[in-house]
């Protein structure tokens, strides 16, 4: 199964003090878009004063989630016969 972002995030361990910030703050946030779409999490980042890290923190969350996923997703496309 191919975690969501927001589990990814609450799961990873190895992480910048900044990303455990954001980790914490999506967690406690009940309004956090429950998304695949990184676009809607930076617009809500935008707008939204209850998440206090800076954009490149979610940028770098985001890159290292798809790094994670990735792998994931081609042996769930080798399995469909894609």
């Amino acid at each position: 199964m191919i975690p969501s972002f927001e589990d990814w995030l609450s799961s990873t361990d190895h992480m910048s003090e900044n990303m455990q910030t954001l980790a914490e703050e999506v967690d406690a946030d009940f309004q956090w878009p429950q998304s695949y779409d990184r676009e809607e999490y930076l617009a809500y980042l935008e707008n939204h004063s209850s998440i206090s890290v800076e954009r490149e923190t979610l940028e770098e969350a985001w890159e290292q989630y798809q790094l994670t996923i990735a792998p994931m997703l081609d042996k769930l496309w080798e399995e469909v016969g894609q």
